[in-house]
């Protein structure tokens, strides 16, 4: 989507700043944009982003009455993932819980995708350049932060 609303991506957005706002125009106008499922690539933005981040990956969720949504959220992830690690320098990435949000997925649906996808990713992906690589999920509410705990504990 690459455009700032009242969810992480808002955040981002926010912090980014002036230059991360050019290049998500410049993506979305020259490149066409981020197709939902899929996930593009930028710089950081701001300086404060700058200290934390090296790269900071987008990734377009369906909404979640959208035809095929499930699948499409899967697709963000598996998107998201590979490219985040092409990098050679990347050994974590944190991730929101991506479509509770703005895109409408109650919370049971998007923690059972994420867990889901991040267990395959590992699974399917992994070799030895990923040995040292982690998800970190960013999720500031103890009780859905538990049920994604839990739901990565009971698929592995």
């Amino acid at each position: 989507m690459l455009y700032p609303v009242s969810v992480v991506d808002g955040l981002v957005h926010n912090i980014g700043g002036t230059k991360l706002a050019l290049e998500c125009k410049f993506i979305q106008t020259l490149k066409g944009g981020c197709p939902t499922g899929q996930a593009v690539v930028t710089t950081q933005g701001s300086d404060s982003l700058i200290r934390m981040y090296p790269r900071i990956i987008h990734t377009s969720p369906p909404f979640y009455n959208d035809v095929d949504s499930f699948q499409s959220l899967k697709q963000c992830y598996s998107s998201s993932l590979t490219l985040a690690f092409s990098f050679d320098d990347v050994k974590k990435v944190a991730c929101p819980l991506i479509g509770a949000g703005a895109r409408g997925f109650p919370y049971s649906d998007a923690i059972a995708i994420a867990s889901s996808q991040v267990l395959e990713w590992q699974t399917n992906e992994r070799d030895e350049i990923y040995d040292e690589q982690t998800v970190a999920f960013g999720i500031p509410d103890p009780t859905i932060a538990t049920q994604l705990v839990d739901a990565l504990a009971s698929n592995q």
